[in-house]
């Protein structure tokens, strides 16, 4: 399989890109069964992300409200787009593939494939085919591995970096961490330390689900306001729309050498009933 996207290289993207799930009826969340009508708990669909007012994701649905297209941007003076990602779902409305068009880079672009289990309906692997000139090429299996409360700890390729979660006991995760292949020992990457209680940005969306695991983000229930990684400590600062949905996050990131601290802003817009 492809290189997952380098955590450190994007971390105030990662930070916030964890999604929450929608729960069923009487019963625990479960981020692979519920529906993937994105955002539809709030009757909101998210359509733009900018950081620091330059375009960086939109988002395009059917007319269900399903997830079909995201288009993905340079977020730099140049806002070139670098990829495409579409999105094909079953007559249950479970995500069956999705392909990656990488625009800028050759060869790299890739489709995948997600298997459930029977029973459960929850992610089982996901495989992943390179798409080159000749057809596609088999890539890479993925296992993704849950715990009794059916929440993702490892997401795990066979080669590259797997990925684990540890969660608190409000389905937030609070640590991330990594671990080479070929070995049993881990790293922690970041820790989380505090949540703002509110809707994930990408809550109840399955295809934003599964593309943030890629890039290392659990699906948890709420945004993060407070974390650590790469000898750094972040603070997010968000405001809300009328739904309690983020429309701004402020991410201020310092270290030792750093006490004035960088500062990114993220926003978001969405389409409400």
């Amino acid at each position: 399989m492809k290189k997952f996207i380098a955590f450190l290289t994007i971390l105030v993207v990662i930070t916030l890109q964890f999604n929450a799930c929608k729960p069923k009826s009487g019963a625990e969340p479960d981020p692979q069964v519920v529906d993937s009508t994105a955002m539809a708990a709030q009757g909101c669909l998210l359509v733009t992300e900018k950081i620091n007012g330059v375009i960086f994701r939109s988002y395009q649905f059917d007319t269900t409200g399903q997830l079909n297209r995201v288009f993905e941007f340079s977020a730099d003076s140049s806002n070139r787009l670098l990829k495409r990602y579409t999105f094909e779902y079953d007559a249950a409305k479970l995500l069956t593939k999705f392909r990656e068009t990488n625009l800028a880079v050759r060869d790299q672009s890739f489709q995948y494939e997600i298997e459930y289990d029977a029973d459960t309906k929850l992610m089982k692997t996901v495989k992943s085919y390179r798409i080159l000139n000749s057809g596609a090429r088999a890539d890479d299996t993925i296992t993704v591995d849950y715990d009794a409360q059916k929440r993702v700890v490892k997401f795990a390729p066979q080669r590259g970096l797997t990925y684990l979660w540890d969660y608190d006991s409000t389905r937030n995760a609070t640590k991330f961490s990594a671990r080479l292949p070929g070995t049993t020992i881990d790293s922690t990457l970041a820790i989380f330390t505090a949540f703002d209680g509110k809707p994930n940005v990408y809550t109840a969306a399955r295809a934003m689900q599964l593309l943030n695991l890629m890039l290392g983000n659990a699906p948890n229930r709420h945004n993060p306001t407070a974390f650590r990684a790469n000898n750094q400590n972040g603070t997010v600062n968000y405001l809300y729309n009328q739904k309690g949905l983020p429309t701004e996050a402020v991410v201020k990131l310092r270290s030792a050498t750093d006490t004035a601290g960088r500062v990114t802003t993220y926003n978001y817009e969405y389409q409400c009933k």
